[in-house]
């Protein structure tokens, strides 16, 4: 859940002209590795374009979350790799790249990614949204279970602060129901920055969000491409706007209907089901029922 809050963060400071999304990543972070910084731009690595490197294929992630580190030295150890291919020719999902866009918030604003997110989430009327960190107590945060063994036990420790940007954002259904009306409506945003948001783009990746069309039969698939997005028929019948986030024991998947008022939130603290599977369920059972019954579903 976390990148669709970091991109509305990054867009809402390109509307106020405080930075330009087809601008290198040099001229915000000069002192990142400089032949990738002067061949990556911003839009690029909100769409998962820029050919940056995902820590999370390393062999020794689990050690890395483990230990607590600054945006900054994630980013030198982790995130600073040679890109993968020509910016723009491909996509490949890439935790770097978002954690790259929170620390190019701090460096613009000045204030920290955690300060701009309750700024935003406050003026979207939102309660209980925030990012942990190694130190936060967030009440009623649930607790983390994993199945090792047939046995439910607590996931393994994970450091919230190398997650930052790319992950580390808490919320609840009600709050992600109350900023998908809010953020739909234009009211986080400008018209233009939420079009932005939710354009559909040519490897079906927008900008913290997976947007495109699909059918009921490849509703599940849609659902679950996050990682691999693949552009959608323009031909299908459901607009539809998409994103799962997964940790040990943490799980979740948003989906937003761009054409209609339904939505399908769902949170989950245990390895148990796969999240995407069930909203593909819940989505065709909707669409499965008489329009009288749809008609006076709540939305």
């Amino acid at each position: 859940m976390t990148k669709q809050f970091t991109a509305a963060l990054v867009l809402e400071l390109a509307q106020k002209g405080r930075l330009n999304l087809d601008a290198t990543l040099s001229v915000y972070l000069p002192e990142y590795r400089r032949d990738v910084g002067d061949a990556v731009t911003i839009r690029q690595l909100l769409g998962h374009s820029a050919g940056v490197p995902d820590l999370v294929h390393r062999s020794d992630i689990m050690q890395i979350v483990k230990e607590p580190a600054t945006p900054q030295e994630v980013i030198s150890k982790y995130c600073s790799n040679a890109i993968e291919f020509t910016p723009s020719t491909q996509f490949k999902y890439s935790n770097c790249g978002y954690l790259i866009l929170g620390a190019l918030y701090e460096r613009v604003t000045g204030e920290t990614y955690a300060d701009g997110l309750r700024r935003l989430t406050a003026r979207a009327g939102l309660t209980d949204t925030g990012i942990s960190g190694p130190r936060a107590i967030v009440p009623r945060l649930a607790t983390a279970y994993v199945v090792e063994n047939g046995q439910q036990i607590k996931a393994p420790y994970i450091d919230w602060s190398v997650a930052f940007s790319s992950g580390a954002v808490y919320s609840t259904v009600r709050d992600l129901w109350r900023w998908r009306g809010e953020l739909l409506a234009g009211r986080v945003l400008g018209e233009k920055a939420t079009n932005e948001i939710f354009a559909i783009r040519p490897f079906g990746y927008s900008f913290g969000w997976h947007v495109g069309r699909t059918n009921p039969t490849q509703l599940r698939t849609f659902l679950a491409s996050d990682y691999d997005a693949q552009p959608a028929p323009n031909s299908a019948n459901l607009l539809l706007a998409s994103h799962s986030g997964d940790l040990p024991g943490f799980h979740s998947c948003m989906t937003l209907f761009l054409d209609r008022t339904w939505t399908v939130i769902l949170l989950d603290n245990h390895d148990s089901k796969s999240l995407p599977n069930l909203a593909a369920e819940i989505i065709n059972a909707l669409l499965t029922r008489t329009p009288e019954a749809r008609s006076t579903s709540a939305p």
